[in-house]
Order: C-alpha cells, then sequence, then structure tokens
C-alpha cells in the first residue's frame, strides 16, 4: 500500500526514483554531481533574496 511506503528504511545515499534515474544514461556519480550543484546555486539564490530584502527594508 502507498499509504505505509514511509515506513520503509531510507537508503543511506540519496536517489532520484521519479525522474528517469535509470533511463537518464548518466551514472551514479554523475548524477551526484549534479545534485550537489544544484543545491549550492539553491543556496546562494536564498542568501541573494535574504540580502535583498534586508536592503529593501533598510530604505
Amino acid at each position: 500500500m502507498k499509504i505505509l511506503n514511509f515506513l520503509k528504511s531510507k537508503s543511506v545515499q540519496p536517489t532520484i526514483d521519479n525522474y528517469g534515474q535509470g533511463s537518464s544514461g548518466l551514472e551514479q556519480q554523475q548524477i551526484q554531481l549534479i545534485m550537489e550543484w544544484l543545491e549550492s546555486k539553491f543556496a546562494e539564490c536564498k542568501v541573494f533574496w535574504k540580502v535583498a530584502y534586508y536592503l529593501v527594508q533598510q530604505r
């Protein structure tokens, strides 16, 4: 049952189950590097918007 899927043990290594990981043709290491790059870019955007918000509040 899908409702009980959250009870499954979690993998030690993160995976991308829903977005064609197996059919992408990329090796696991390449996928990991892409995910790490995306995570860093999202973090940069978060910092940028926090600074922008702070600067707007200072006006």
